[in-house]
């Protein structure tokens, strides 16, 4: 949790109920065409850290739309996008 916020995205709709089950602020999965605006939305656009656990090219996207105004940092468990850091200049990009 940071910040009063907890956000969880899920690649199957079991995870996303399940998630609902212990009710999570935002659950959803992460192929949703509004993810982005859904994430800015229960944030109210202040995301400044973010561990992309699948940090597929398609998520480090997601990942990466998803800061506020002022960047911040993003941890990726893999080897990051090759365009990911020209996206976002105001954003550190960890690769664990």
């Amino acid at each position: 949790m940071y910040a009063g916020f907890f956000t969880f995205l899920s690649r199957s709709r079991f995870g996303v109920l399940y998630a609902e089950f212990f009710s999570i602020e935002m659950a959803t999965q992460y192929r949703d065409p509004n993810i982005v605006k859904k994430i800015k939305d229960v944030t109210g656009d202040s995301v400044h850290i973010v561990l992309d656990a699948y940090s597929e090219e398609e998520s480090q996207l997601i990942c990466i739309k998803a800061f506020g105004p002022g960047g911040g940092r993003l941890m990726l468990v893999q080897h990051e996008a090759p365009y990911i850091r020209r996206l976002r200049k105001d954003v550190t990009v960890q690769c664990t």
